[in-house]
């Protein structure tokens, strides 16, 4: 008796300590990413992606947001949430306001997910979730918070038909690859609705209802987006591509999305895809999967919308999980399957917090963009009442840093100060008729190694004032440069 009487408070503290680590230990991950997020955001230099949109929402009423954006490719909820503070905020709020949505993300993650406690602490830190659609104030930043949504939401979309069509429309307005996402769930939910519906089954007909004015919607907001004939961004539109080529593309998107290397990519896809397929939610990963994958083969990509792909993959982990059967009743082969796919979602989870913390020290430490630093220079050496004249369209980001356009070669009337990615944009750009028009500084970002050289010989009567550097970090690397040049004309010149 005295035995089992010992190990009996021993049983009851080990108990007490692992709900003490339920409970406590998301909420101290919520805490570390909120605070953590703060420091490099104010460190962090915007690029252009980031300004462009400020500008536009500074630039625009309601009336003339929708048309614009249509030439940007991307639906307008980030431009809309930034359109009060662009009027009447310094541009640093734009990386406050991302952040923010990250947190709200990662509260939805930690308070309402099925997760495992350490995978509640990690997913938190991984690349995406992290830097990428955080750190980098984008509408991607959109995409963490609103999927995690509407994974809360899917469980109980037969409940509450109107609160989870409402949470796709959310998505879609997003990004485009959000439209494809939500589109794809909401295909998949119709087509369970339509399934139900010949047994008359009232919540079927109200789920038809809802899909089917979410369609409806979405397909109006699509049509909205379709590409301006005159529009210059991804001007070029589908474009067939090989099975060689796009296999290439949709291999390379899958495995950096996930940890970079093909020897985890492959048992990472086996013991997910078989966990999906147990849980009967495979159908939930592959299909926006798919869509997104063909879509980056077929019309654009980049390589921050491999994030779209790891948070799908989230996704489905999130909905498998609330859905335990076979672990209930015991099946030992249930029960390893979802041992092995944890294992692997942990093994990229690991992967991407080295990549966060690479590249938040280099965010902190070193500089995204030159741009900053050259607007301050500017304003540090009354130079931007000077004559001013831009190359290449990453010069615009430094616009968000005054009170209107900067540059002479880019006077328009109807005042906007934001890139125009139309025929209409004749902005002068060409070194030869720059020397003509003589304007006392020139600016050229450098986005490819060599070019600096190749502009210094097109300007030959100017020099080279001042060197901003920057670096697009990434996933513990760099990217490409962010580094901006100021020429001035030698004074000698006539």
């Amino acid at each position: 008796m005295a035995v089992l009487e010992g190990v009996r408070p021993a049983e009851e503290k080990a108990e007490a300590a692992g709900r003490a680590w339920s409970s406590y230990a998301p909420v101290a991950a919520l805490v570390v990413y909120a605070a953590t997020v703060a420091v490099v955001i104010a460190r962090h230099e915007p690029w252009f992606d980031e300004a462009q949109a400020w500008l536009i929402a500074r630039d625009s009423n309601l009336l003339e947001l929708f048309p614009r954006l249509a030439y940007e490719g991307q639906p307008g909820l980030w431009h809309l949430i930034l359109m009060l503070p662009a009027k009447l905020l310094p541009y640093s709020a734009i990386g406050w306001i991302s952040g923010t949505l990250g947190v709200l993300g990662v509260w939805v993650l930690v308070r309402w997910s099925p997760f495992p406690v350490w995978a509640k602490v990690v997913i938190p830190f991984t690349y995406f979730v992290f830097y990428q659609y955080s750190v980098v104030a984008r509408s991607y930043a959109l995409l963490p918070v609103l999927m995690f949504a509407v994974a809360c939401r899917y469980p109980r979309r037969h409940e509450s038909p109107w609160l989870f069509a409402g949470s796709l429309f959310l998505l879609a307005a997003s990004t485009t690859s959000g439209f494809l996402i939500a589109g794809s769930l909401l295909a998949i939910a119709g087509i369970e609705a339509l399934k139900a519906s010949p047994g008359s089954r009232l919540p079927a007909r109200r789920e038809i209802v809802a899909f089917g004015a979410t369609g409806l919607a979405m397909a109006a907001m699509a049509f909205a987006l379709l590409p301006p004939a005159d529009r210059t961004f991804a001007e070029d539109g589908f474009q067939l591509v090989g099975p060689g080529e796009l296999f290439r593309v949709t291999f390379t998107m899958l495995n950096e999305s996930l940890a970079g290397w093909w020897v985890v990519l492959l048992p990472a896809l086996a013991a997910s895809l078989t966990f999906f397929h147990a849980r009967r939610v495979l159908h939930l990963y592959a299909v926006p999967a798919t869509v997104n994958l063909l879509f980056f083969a077929f019309v654009h990509r980049a390589p921050w919308h491999q994030g779209v792909l790891f948070l799908i993959w989230v996704f489905a982990f999130w909905v498998a999980l609330g859905r335990p059967e076979g672990e209930r009743a015991g099946e030992p082969r249930a029960v390893r399957i979802r041992r092995a796919a944890l294992a692997m979602l942990a093994v990229v989870c690991l992967v991407q917090v080295s990549w966060s913390v690479r590249t938040a020290i280099s965010d902190v430490n070193g500089s995204y963009s030159g741009s900053r630093e050259l607007a301050n220079y500017l304003k540090e050496n009354n130079l931007e009442g000077s004559k001013i004249y831009a190359i290449h369209w990453a010069s615009f980001a430094l616009n968000p840093y005054f009170e209107r356009n900067l540059f002479d070669n880019y006077r328009r009337p109807d005042g906007i100060s934001y890139w125009d990615w139309s025929e209409g944009n004749t902005m002068v750009e060409n070194p030869d008729l720059i020397e003509g028009f003589r304007p006392d500084l020139v600016v050229f970002p450098v986005k490819i190694p060599g070019t600096e050289a190749d502009m210094a010989e097109a300007l030959p009567n100017y020099r080279q004032k001042a060197v901003f550097w920057g670096e697009m970090f990434w996933k513990g690397g760099v990217l490409q440069p962010e580094v901006y040049l100021l020429f001035e004309r030698l004074p000698d010149v006539p």
